[in-house]
């Protein structure tokens, strides 16, 4: 075993290798690594280390490294780091049970697990960190385990596997500094995340049993009549569900599989008789399109001739998985899509090859990217993919690969196309949106919800999703509805979506028109037209607030724990949390209550929909169904665009210009960085008693707001 050490800019990094010699960190004795006020010690032969900062330890190990063997083979690596009684443990990715993992162990291991989860994840991340002290990124895809002193009281037990081939080399990255400092060296590490374009931060709407052009252009019409913005639409059933790329009831001429089609190779009718007519109308009405995908060649005993020749093309060609013994990787029986065939995305041959046969969706029909769903699909060790990985890494590799090779296609023209994606690991946010997986819809689901989606933005993902009020079953509870939908209004990506395919009678699209048919009552439509608005209205704040995430890597829903780690009550408070640097949010998750206790740390607070100045401490707040508790840090800026400065005001889908731009100024000599997404430059803009000076190119008003 060699184990290398470096120390650069508040990160130690420890890299892991096989081979015969000794560590190499010193001849003997004690060898230190110093980096400006950061200093690591390494004991003789062990590789056990301390480190301290300014004269402060930080972290240290109990025991050296140890190698796991299964007599014959290095399988593994074992670490162990110290840990005090009030260390607190965030991240691993999505987590649904908490947000501090202490007492539990935490399996990095993607899974598709069908609602209810708890320590399973679809984005299993090996990345934690300790507030305002440490974080440890594990920079490997194979299955890991972390015992967050739920096997010893006094340390993190780490165990890492290898590909049990003899040959590994595993990099832990200690990283120090304040919560800021740690994800953006992070972030540095694992991959900054993309800034989707601004259109991405609107309303989604989608429904799996919309399988046909004419429900489409219903629910255009009806986001037209009830006035309410909606900047995406998802279409999941739109394909023949055989290829994925052929649209159902097209009539075509096959070809060998080798090649892909193009438009005028299709004759279209049915469910789907003018696709491009139908995706130019909804781009005419400012409403981007976004088809479903899956990463297999589909088995299917009834499976169409083009299907079949993609499949015995693929094969022919290597362009699939196989196992170790030479034959060809088909997924197990009884699990999703079994029996199908999984595309290599490690060979960029293979990836051409699956892509291009959807490049006529891009370029002539012209939708704005793909929800790339599952991606779960490696079972077993022997698995061997064209670069040599084995099942072993590939479980975690996968989804991400896949993923990334959707985005790094579509947008390789330089336009701005989104990638949707439910499993990944740590290389997520470099195709960058995500959603939590399938949730039922209840109280708990949402309150999962909530957790998830902050525990992934404090491990890197920023721009993460859930369906409001849970996407299976039949519709929720018009409780459940509102206050899904005021909450979504404040979270990184808001959408609604469904579960159920074919043509259900009656509806359970979560739409609200179809909510406010199946109550009989126009309660949820109108809590959430006026949500769908506020969140246009909050569009300026919300895309500025990302680009920062983007460039800085903190968080863009922001953890009570990660925003205020000095505050020790604040961390109490688990389904409250910061929307950028200036909201808090403050969900109703008591759903038939209507109560929710609010802390407010110390400083000042203004109340984003009354204006009044609240002092900190605790809060309890009795809400109708469509109130939400939501503050303002004071000193902030938050930029709007509206119609005559009023909230849930009806400004369209338009993300190319403004209807009134205004800035809320909570008290005097507030400065804000915006990133405009109109212009696609950055302001700063210092709020005084000389507000009427305001370098921004476009009409404006300031509306101060002053204890």
């Amino acid at each position: 075993m060699v184990a290398r050490a470096e120390l650069s800019d508040g990160v130690l990094s420890l890299t892991v290798e096989d081979g015969a010699e000794e560590p190499d960190l010193e001849e003997a004795g004690e060898l230190s690594l110093t980096s400006g006020g950061l200093k690591a010690e390494f004991a003789e032969d062990s590789c056990a280390f301390s480190a301290e900062l300014d004269g402060r330890e930080l972290l240290s190990m109990c025991e050296g490294l140890e190698l796991l063997t299964d007599g014959a083979d290095i399988s593994g690596i074992r670490l162990s780091v110290a840990a005090d009684s009030t260390d607190a443990f965030y991240g691993f990715g999505m987590r649904y049970d908490s947000l501090d993992q202490r007492g539990k162990t935490v399996d990095i291991y993607c899974v598709n697990w069908y609602t209810q989860q708890q320590g399973e994840s679809y984005t299993p991340v090996p990345f934690y960190f300790v507030p305002d002290k440490y974080g440890l990124f594990v920079d490997s895809t194979c299955y890991s385990r972390f015992a967050m002193c739920s096997e010893r009281e006094d340390a993190c037990v780490v165990e890492v596997y290898t590909e049990g081939d003899g040959e590994f080399s595993v990099p832990f990255h200690f990283i120090t500094g304040d919560n800021a400092d740690i994800l953006s060296r992070y972030s540095e590490l694992a991959g900054k995340a993309e800034l989707p374009p601004a259109w991405a931060f609107g309303p989604w709407i989608s429904a799996n049993e919309w399988n046909r052009q004419s429900e489409i252009m219903e629910q255009l019409d009806a986001t037209l009549e009830n006035r309410i913005s909606t900047s995406v639409i998802v279409i999941e059933a739109w394909s023949d569900e055989e290829t994925f790329y052929i649209w159902n009831d097209a009539e075509y001429e096959p070809n060998d599989g080798s090649g892909a089609f193009s438009l005028d190779d299709f004759t279209f009718s049915g469910r789907w008789p003018d696709p491009a007519g139908m995706v130019d109308e909804l781009h005419e009405k400012g409403i981007k399109v976004l088809l479903w995908q899956i990463p297999v060649l589909k088995y299917s005993a009834t499976a169409p001739v083009q299907s079949m020749r993609d499949q015995f093309y693929a094969e022919d060609m290597g362009y699939v998985f196989s196992r170790e013994d030479g034959s060809v990787y088909r997924m197990p029986s009884g699990t999703w899509f079994g029996s199908s065939l999984l595309v290599d995305f490690t060979d960029p041959e293979a990836a051409s090859w699956f892509l291009e046969k959807r490049r006529y969706l891009i370029d002539e029909l012209g939708v704005d990217g793909f929800k790339t769903d599952g991606g779960e699909f490696v079972w077993g060790s022997d698995v061997v993919a064209s670069n040599g990985l084995s099942g072993r890494s590939l479980r975690n590799a996968y989804p991400d690969a896949y993923a990334q090779a959707y985005y790094d296609f579509i947008n390789a023209d330089g336009q701005e196309r989104v990638t949707f994606s439910r499993a990944g690991g740590s290389s997520m946010q470099t195709h960058p949106l995500c959603w939590i997986g399938d949730q039922l819809s209840d109280e708990k689901a949402f309150k999962s919800a909530i957790i998830a989606a902050q525990s992934a933005s404090m491990s890197g993902i920023p721009f993460v999703a859930w369906d409001i009020a849970g996407f299976s079953g039949d519709v929720p509870t018009t409780e459940l509805y509102c206050r899904s939908a005021a909450q979504a209004a404040f979270s990184p990506v808001m959408q609604l979506h469904s579960e159920t395919s074919g043509d259900p009678s009656p509806s359970v699209a979560r739409t609200p028109w179809n909510m406010a048919e199946r109550k009989g009552s126009d309660t949820c439509l109108e809590v959430y037209k006026y949500y769908a608005n506020l969140r246009m209205n909050l569009l300026p704040y919300i895309y500025s607030e990302a680009a920062y995430s983007s460039e800085s890597g903190e968080p863009l829903m922001r953890s009570m724990a990660y925003e205020f780690p000095a505050d020790g009550k604040a961390a109490e408070y688990e389904y409250q949390y910061m929307l950028g640097r200036s909201l808090l949010v403050a969900p109703v998750t008591e759903i038939s209550s209507g109560r929710v206790e609010v802390y407010l740390p110390e400083g000042e607070w203004y109340g984003f929909f009354d204006g009044e100045l609240y002092e900190p401490g605790t809060h309890i707040f009795e809400c109708e169904l469509d109130e939400i508790p939501v503050f303002v840090r004071a000193g902030s800026v938050i930029p709007l665009n509206t119609v005559d400065g009023k909230l849930g005001s009806y400004v369209g889908n338009d993300t190319e210009s403004y209807s009134d731009l205004e800035f809320w100024s909570f008290a005097d000599g507030s400065e804000y960085d915006w990133f405009d997404y109109v212009s696609g430059e950055q302001y700063t803009l210092n709020v005084t008693d000389e507000y009427t000076k305001l370098a921004v190119p476009y009409e404006y008003s300031v509306r101060c707001f002053a204890a």
